[in-house]
């Protein structure tokens, strides 16, 4: 009996792992075509301000959208709000630095060439996370160009009819 509940237990975290596999895959995929990415620069971590400035906007009772698209099917409830601050605070959303043969971290040479010379460009994505049995996804995106050159956010995206969209973006940068 114990055997059969281990291999129970076992079956269930091995199909919601495959299961929220597929989605990053899909999600990704989907993304990365929709933009035109391929071959990028990646940098390998999260700018911990943009973690810091979305910890707040979640920590706000009232979350204002910058921009809106079905937005009350994006609109995260108390718990929501609170998984995601977990996972924050602990620094448990980690970047996406692998995906086929798409990414490839960015080296320090060419982090600086960026700096001294404003050429080329470093992405960072964060790993999706995934509420609402994957039909919600909580994203970071931004784009470094140089010291007056970047841009980024992050955003709640919805899957509708098997394509993700982004409804709501919770925080956004432009310098």
């Amino acid at each position: 009996m114990l055997r059969y509940k281990i291999l129970l237990f076992l079956t269930i975290i091995t199909s919601i792992t495959f299961g929220q596999n597929d989605s990053r895959d899909l999600f990704i995929s989907q993304l990365f075509q929709a933009k035109g990415y391929t071959n990028l620069k990646v940098s390998s971590n999260i700018p911990s301000r943009m973690v810091s400035r979305v910890i707040r906007v979640l920590e706000n009772e009232e979350i204002i959208p910058f921009q809106v698209k079905s937005v009350e099917k994006c609109l995260l409830t108390g718990e929501e709000k609170k998984y995601l601050l977990d996972l924050l605070k602990r620094e448990a959303i980690l970047p996406i630095t692998f995906f086929e043969d798409k990414l490839e971290i960015a080296s320090e040479e060419y982090k600086d060439k960026i700096v001294s010379l404003g050429e080329g460009k470093i992405h960072t994505f964060s790993e999706p996370v995934f509420l609402r049995d994957n039909t919600l996804a909580f994203f970071y995106q931004s784009t470094y160009c140089g010291s007056k050159c970047a841009d980024g956010r992050w955003s709640l995206y919805k899957l509708e009819s098997g394509v993700w969209i982004e409804c709501l973006i919770l925080m956004m940068f432009v310098s």
